[in-house]
């Protein structure tokens, strides 16, 4: 009942409150530059994205790939790394660059949405109905966004301005099942757009399990799921330069969490896990004359999340706990264009607040955290028709913890008369500790400090037709002070400052467009090495867990009048599960390939799409995370209906 009255207290806040689509198309301070990946130009939203390595997904790839979850897309970008504990309702984290998922900022329309309880963001609480493009910015950006941003940043956009009703259904293989539902039309000068999604899964896939020698098959049990999410955003134009934008957006969870599958344990038949996410925001844009504007937003993230198993009670703990996290933040920027130079001054306030009964017994079951901060970037104009600069630096405030000073400084080298584009940045970046690591039962520690890193980055980008475009990175990342668990006793761990990691490698992203359209194709690959360099350790000069060396993405679609073939490959190298790299621990390397059949038919302003999909089309056995098998061959049919302008 809570949930339902939350809901519907955010619809009725939603519906008196808006901003119009054109206030992002007017914002002209920003900066468009050729995107070099997946997909074609998109302008950068941020002052430092374009001088660091940026790749863009917009609708017509998110299409194409048709996923049931939004994690399905990102396979496809250099540097970024999806931890997926398995089925539908597995809990899926995303890092950057050999970074952890809290080192990588995740956003929503601009909005961070990272946990202040553990620093990161389940990628399945984000409806793939509402996402029309994604932003990935890689490498060091604490100057721009503060806490959190040390691997890079992931900015999913909404399809804020719908003109069009769209009908998706979709079954698969293992009880899966997508309905959604999403619209919006345009009144004078407001709009309204909303959306509702639902998932649903039995998760019951085959396993093949060796237990004590012995080869087994198995369907796995307990990892039902269900998800329900929508929202609202609605826009209104106050004048010609001022523009509201209201949006709230709310996913509902309950599901099994099966765990790891052991020897002589195949999982849990009775942990139970229910969560609720919602986020609303307002923004407000002013465009003073073409050399000012002013951009503002108050966002509030509230979330709920309850698990149980009567089956697991080890000290201090009943079987169940319930957590209750509250976010409201306040972000204003302001940029100014001047003979010589951009400016852009940002500053953001807010306050989190965590309840939970696995908090320190001291504490009395709440702790809470305020922030405040101020940041300034300059890019400087007319140096050169072939070099832009950019220098930056923001300064993070926290009430419980230690403040953070985050300089940034960029290069764009245009040889060839601009054909190519060279960025080259040095950063300092950071993150807080989270709630958990400061304050959680018998492992928190208030006494850590920031987490701190240096980030290094040399690119390459030429677009040189619509059939080939290439962008090419070289990365150094050196973080001190990383948060690792330490052993305190034989039955308890604790969070400390003791790591240092060295994380580099090479990145290259081609895309393009053949044959008057009929072959579109986008090749991603990564190498790159996470070695441990904390000096005392045991494991000094040794690869980071869970952190392949290379990884391959690859689209290759082909049209014909109505049809579209599409196959998508994955490769992963083999990684290790545990620090000391022993040869037990070792995750075998994998090579995903999927294949899709697409039929579409066009009535006036009527447009269907059928589409047959093979997912994993080899039943390849293979697991991200050690002990969390990944389901095997999957089969999945759509039907995809719109009406309206834009299809």
């Amino acid at each position: 009942m809570k949930f339902l009255i939350i809901s519907l207290m955010q619809f009725f806040f939603s519906y008196g409150n808006s901003i119009a689509g054109e206030s992002i198309e007017n914002d002209s301070s920003r900066v468009v530059f050729p995107t070099i990946s997946v997909v074609a130009t998109r302008d950068i939203m941020t002052p430092l994205a374009v001088f660091s390595g940026t790749s863009v997904i917009n609708a017509e790839f998110i299409n194409k790939i048709m996923p049931m979850q939004i994690s399905e897309i990102l396979n496809f970008t250099p540097g970024i790394k999806i931890r997926d504990y398995g089925g539908l309702g597995g809990i899926k984290t995303i890092s950057m660059r050999g970074s952890m998922a809290s080192q990588t900022v995740i956003m929503l329309d601009g909005i961070k949405l990272n946990s202040s309880q553990n620093g990161m963001i389940d990628l399945n609480v984000i409806p793939v109905a509402l996402i029309d493009r994604i932003l990935t910015t890689s490498g060091g950006m604490s100057a721009m966004h503060g806490s959190n941003a040390m691997g890079g940043v992931i900015d999913f956009g909404s399809n804020y301005n719908m003109q069009s009703t769209k009908f998706i259904t979709n079954i698969g293989s293992f009880g899966e099942r997508l309905l959604s539902l999403s619209g919006g039309t345009n009144l004078s000068r407001l709009n309204i757009s909303a959306f509702g999604e639902y998932r649903t899964t039995n998760g019951d896939y085959s396993l093949n399990i060796n237990q004590y020698g012995k080869k087994y098959n198995y369907h796995r049990v307990n990892a039902d799921y269900s998800s329900y999410s929508f929202g609202l955003i609605s826009g209104f134009s106050l004048d010609s330069s001022s523009h509201l934008r209201l949006s709230s957006i709310t996913n509902i969870t309950d599901k099994g969490v099966p765990g790891a599958i052991l020897q002589g344990s195949i999982e849990s038949l009775t942990a139970r896990s229910e969560e609720f996410y919602s986020i609303t925001s307002i923004n407000y844009s002013k465009l003073f004359s073409e050399s000012m504007f002013l951009k503002s937003s108050l966002s509030y993230k509230y979330s709920e999340n309850h698990f149980a198993d009567s089956k697991y009670v080890p000290l201090d703990y009943s079987g169940n706990t319930n957590f209750y996290t509250n976010d409201l933040t306040f972000s204003g920027n302001l940029r100014l264009k001047k003979k010589y130079f951009d400016l852009n001054f940002s500053t953001e306030l807010f306050h989190s607040q965590l309840t939970g009964d696995m908090l320190d017994k001291t504490l009395g079951g709440e702790v809470e955290r305020s922030g405040f901060s101020l940041g300034l970037t300059s890019e400087f104009r007319q140096i050169s028709d072939y070099l832009r600069v950019v220098a930056a630096t923001r300064l993070d405030m926290f009430s419980d913890n230690s403040s953070a000073l985050s300089p940034f400084l960029g290069v764009i080298l245009m040889p060839f008369d601009g054909a190519v584009e060279i960025p080259i940045n040095i950063s300092y970046n950071f993150r807080v500790p989270s709630f958990n690591e400061l304050y959680y039962l018998n492992y928190g520690n208030s006494d850590l400090k920031p987490e701190r890193s240096t980030s290094v980055n040399l690119g390459a980008r030429a677009q040189m037709s619509e059939y080939f475009n290439i962008q090419s990175n070289v990365f150094y990342i050196n973080t001190t002070d990383m948060i690792l668990s330490v052993p305190k006793s034989p039955v308890q761990w604790s969070a400390q400052n003791v790591g240092k990691v060295d994380s580099y490698g090479f990145e290259l992203d081609l895309s393009g467009i053949l044959f008057d359209n009929l072959l579109s194709y986008s090749f991603a690959y990564t190498r790159m090495n996470v070695i441990d360099k904390q000096l005392e350790s045991p494991n000094y000069d040794k690869l980071l867990p869970y952190f392949p060396q290379e990884s391959l993405g690859l689209t290759l679609f082909v049209t014909y009048k109505d049809f579209v073939l599409g196959n998508t490959l994955n490769y992963s190298s083999f990684a290790y599960s545990l620090r000391d790299n022993n040869h037990s621990s070792i995750i075998d390397n994998y090579l995903i390939y999927d294949v899709s059949l697409t039929r579409k038919f066009n009535f006036e302003q009527y447009a269907f799409q059928l589409r047959f999909d093979v997912k994993n089309l080899f039943d390849t056995d293979f697991e991200i995370i050690k002990n969390y098998p990944m389901p095997g061959r999957i089969f999945r049919a759509s039907l995809q209906f719109i009406y309206g302008e834009n299809q």
